[in-house]
Parts: structure tokens; C-alpha cells; sequence
């Protein structure tokens, strides 16, 4: 069970991680409980500092590899961002003056593109693309993260 926090702290809800394996190729791979439903399904980890970059990933567990970097995530819940989730990720942006790092997986590169696009006019700051190549954020081990963040992602 992972809880899923707004970007002040609040929690929205939960998310429950099942393996495919145990449930077969067919079964489910999350189950989610939403317990505010007037704000997008988002979850935020990590706290802003200065001008620190904001990352966009695609769960909850690659935001917490980045939150123990000392960095700030934001996970889609998924490679999609509707209107009221790219609002959110903008105002805080805007906020905090945080450059944007979209860092989804390879086979998301043209959401990741299109989420750019749709972020480039609602902030201030640069948005950047870091499509991932060979392991997943969550997957990565301590001294592949730290190198990945240490090169400018």
C-alpha cells in the first residue's frame, strides 16, 4: 500500500501495488482508493528547495527513489496527464521557480513529449525531456540513481 499526497503534504488516497504474477499476465496491477476527489490523481514527493529541479514520473515508487536524492517528484499514476493534472504540476511549478524533468519510460516518449508541450506555456522555467533508457527509475540501484541525478537529470 502506498499512500498518494498532494503537493502540501495532504493525503488523497492509496494505492495498492498487486504483481502480475501472482494474479497472471491478465490480472490487476493497482488498485486504487481515492478519498479526495475534487483534485487531480497525483502524488507529490519530496519538499522544494530553491530552485532544486521538479521531476514527472510514472509511480509513486520511482518519486520515492528521487525523494531519497533529496529531490522533488511527481507521479502521473501512469504515462497520462489530464488537464487538471498538468494545472496542478504548472502551479506548483510556478511556485516554487522549479525547472521540470520529465522522466518517463522509453515506451512513454511521446507522452512525455506532449506533456512537455502542454507545460512549456504554463511555466516560467525550462521543461525538460530525460527519456530513460534501459531500467526504470524504481529499478535502478543506488549508484546508477546517484550517477543518473549527478549528470544534470
Amino acid at each position: 500500500m502506498m499512500p498518494v499526497f498532494s503537493p502540501r503534504g495532504a493525503r488523497r488516497g492509496w494505492v495498492a501495488r498487486v504483481l502480475p504474477a501472482r494474479q497472471g499476465p491478465s490480472g490487476p496491477k493497482a488498485l486504487n482508493r481515492k478519498e479526495v476527489f475534487d483534485q487531480p490523481w497525483v502524488h507529490w514527493s519530496g519538499y522544494f528547495a530553491g530552485k532544486s529541479p521538479m521531476y514527472i514520473v510514472e509511480d509513486i515508487p520511482s518519486a520515492e527513489r528521487l525523494r531519497e536524492r533529496g529531490r522533488t517528484a511527481c507521479a502521473l499514476m501512469g504515462v497520462h496527464a489530464s488537464d487538471d493534472v498538468i494545472e496542478e504540476i504548472a502551479e506548483v511549478a510556478r511556485r516554487s521557480g522549479s525547472p521540470i524533468i520529465i522522466a518517463l519510460d522509453r515506451d512513454a516518449v511521446s507522452n512525455a513529449f506532449d506533456i512537455r508541450d502542454r507545460l512549456f506555456h504554463r511555466t516560467d522555467g525550462k521543461v525538460i525531456v530525460a527519456v530513460l533508457k534501459d531500467v526504470d527509475i524504481k529499478n535502478m540501484n543506488h549508484e546508477e540513481l546517484a550517477d543518473w541525478v549527478s549528470a544534470g537529470f
